[in-house]
C-alpha cells in the first residue's frame, strides 16, 4: 500500500513538472582580490514549457549582472593609483516578487562601495519579464495607449509619500508627472509597486521609498491582461 502511495506522489510530481511549473534557483558569483570583494546573487529560471521565454530571461538577468561587475572592476582599477588601504565591494541580492508561466517580477538590491567613499551607493533594479513574448516590460507597456496613467499614478503616489515624508519639495519633484519617475516598478499580486530610489523623493538618510498602487485604482488605464494578475 505504501509503495503504491509513493508511486502516485512521484507520478503527480512528474506530471506537475511536465506542465511547466516555474522554479527558481539562486546563482552566486563570488570574487575577492587585494582591492575588492564581490558577492552577487541572481535568479535562474527553469521548469517552463516555453523554453524560449525561460532562456531569454536567464540570458537577460545574467548579462545584466555581468555588466555591473565589469563596470565595478573598471572603476576599481581607475582608483588603483590612490593607495587608500581599503577594499571596494559590490553586493547584490534578489527577491522574486511574482512568478507564473506568463510573468516573472524580480527586485534586485545592489550596494556598491568604492574605497575612500563616505558611504555605499545603493540601488534597486526592477525586472518585469513577459515570458510569453520573451521581453522585459517597460512601465508604458502595462497601460493603455494615450491614457493619462502618469497623472493618475503621480497623484496617488504623492498622496501616500507625503504621509510619511516631510522633505519640502522632494516629493513634488521626484514623484512628479514624468514617466521617468516611475520607471522602477514591479507587478505584484496586490498591485503595482513603484520604487523611488535614494535621493529621488527624500535625502539619503530616508533610504528608498515604495508605494503600492492597488489594481482597482489603476483599472481604468491598465491593460486588461495585467488586471488582475
Amino acid at each position: 500500500m505504501m509503495s503504491k502511495l509513493l508511486g502516485i506522489i512521484v507520478g503527480l510530481f512528474l506530471v506537475g513538472n511536465a506542465y511547466g511549473a516555474p522554479q527558481i534557483t539562486a546563482k552566486v558569483i563570488k570574487e575577492q582580490s587585494n582591492r575588492y570583494v564581490i558577492q552577487a546573487k541572481y535568479p535562474y529560471l527553469s521548469g517552463l514549457t516555453s523554453r524560449q521565454g525561460e532562456a531569454s530571461f536567464n540570458q537577460l538577468i545574467k548579462g545584466l549582472v555581468l555588466r555591473w561587475l565589469v563596470k565595478f572592476k573598471n572603476d576599481v582599477r581607475n582608483y588603483a593609483r590612490f593607495d587608500l588601504g581599503q577594499k571596494s565591494d559590490f553586493y547584490a541580492d534578489y527577491q522574486v516578487k511574482n512568478l507564473s508561466k506568463e510573468l516573472i517580477a524580480v527586485r534586485i538590491e545592489k550596494s556598491l562601495y568604492q574605497a575612500g567613499s563616505a558611504h555605499p551607493v545603493a540601488w534597486i533594479e526592477t525586472i518585469n519579464y513577459d515570458l510569453v513574448s520573451g521581453r522585459q516590460l517597460q512601465v508604458e507597456d502595462i497601460f493603455l495607449p494615450k491614457s493619462d496613467w502618469v497623472g493618475l499614478v503621480a497623484s496617488y503616489c504623492q498622496g501616500q509619500l507625503k504621509q510619511v515624508l516631510s522633505s519640502e519639495g522632494w516629493v513634488e519633484e521626484g514623484a512628479g508627472e514624468k514617466a521617468d519617475n516611475y520607471a522602477s516598478f514591479l507587478l505584484v499580486p496586490q498591485g503595482v509597486v513603484f520604487i523611488f530610489q535614494i535621493y529621488q523623493v527624500a535625502p539619503y538618510a530616508y533610504g528608498p521609498q515604495e508605494v503600492v498602487v492597488p489594481y482597482y485604482v489603476l483599472q481604468p488605464m491598465l491593460k486588461k491582461r495585467f488586471y488582475p494578475l
